[in-house]
């Protein structure tokens, strides 16, 4: 059994547990026994019982009111791997007791609220794209059990979901027998012209380019200037997958891995067109774009 209440910016709830429903049927059992056979005890009995019902409902609402909250998303979302959700709690009038606190369908209990309290709540997210988490929950049985009192507050949390990112090895496609030709031709590192830097090394790049002294903990390699430059433009015919999510986050993670190992990454995908660029900003634009693709 479940009541519900509809206020300006939440919707209350009142669940009758199993506890509470043998505690109801008890009371009208003894109350229907007072009047039945005019026992002043009885009725003491179902005054007493009606009493703590009462009481009951007093400490529930009381216990989830006057409560502040905040939810946090993490900055950066991939789909199907748990995103970290933290929300903040703060109690603004006395302690609160056994409050359990949902979000998107995970749920994490707090004993006592008293102070500000941080939890984390692993969301986990089958789709790419903007998402929107519209509302929070806060229940609890306390006092007695009696019943559970729930309270939804109205959440317009809007974010970007990025594809999923996994690790791979760049070398395998751009140099292994598994590379597909064509968008890889200029991607070996220049043997000739002016000395660019160093970048970490990727399976597959020349013996030769590898610089033997700076290698003491990983290998690194070096990066020339010349016909073969260090600039990736991803296209379709590159990718291994045949499901086009599943391109998408191959694409996506060859673009990330690529990025990391020092390249210059654009995109050739439907009707994706992204130019080559180095660094941060472009992770971001790329898994952007791909992310509403």
């Amino acid at each position: 059994m479940k009541f519900r209440f509809q206020f300006e910016n939440k919707t209350s709830y009142i669940r009758v547990n199993r506890r509470g429903t043998i505690y109801i049927l008890l009371t009208i059992g003894i109350g229907f026994a007072a009047t039945n056979t005019m026992n002043n005890l009885l009725y003491i009995v179902v005054s007493f019982l009606l009493s703590i019902m009462g009481i009951s409902g007093v400490f529930a609402r009381k216990n989830l009111s006057n409560i502040e909250f905040s939810v946090i998303p993490p900055p950066e979302i991939y789909r199907l791997t748990p995103a970290p959700f933290k929300v903040r709690l703060k109690s603004l009038k006395g302690k609160k007791f056994n409050i359990f606190v949902e979000l998107s369908g995970k749920t994490v209990g707090i004993p006592v609220l008293s102070d500000e309290v941080e939890i984390t709540l692993p969301i986990t997210f089958k789709s790419r794209g903007k998402m929107k988490i519209d509302r929070i929950k806060f229940s609890s049985s306390f006092p007695f059990g009696f019943f559970t009192r729930e309270e939804i507050y109205d959440l317009s949390l809007e974010f970007l979901v990025y594809p999923r990112i996994y690790s791979l090895l760049p070398g395998r496609y751009l140099y292994g027998e598994t590379s597909i030709a064509g968008s890889y031709s200029n991607l070996k590192p220049g043997t000739g012209g002016d000395f660019l830097g160093l970048r970490k090394y990727i399976e597959g790049d020349p013996v030769k380019l590898i610089h033997w002294k700076a290698s003491s903990r990983e290998l690194v390699t070096k990066v020339f200037s010349g016909p073969s430059s260090n600039q990736v433009i991803l296209k379709e015919n590159d990718l291994q997958s045949k499901d086009f999510e599943d391109m998408v986050d191959e694409i996506a993670s060859l673009a990330v891995a690529l990025l990391k190992s020092g390249y210059s990454v654009g995109i050739e995908f439907k009707h994706l067109h992204i130019a080559p660029a180095p660094g941060e900003e472009q992770r971001i634009k790329i898994l952007s774009r791909l992310a509403m693709l």
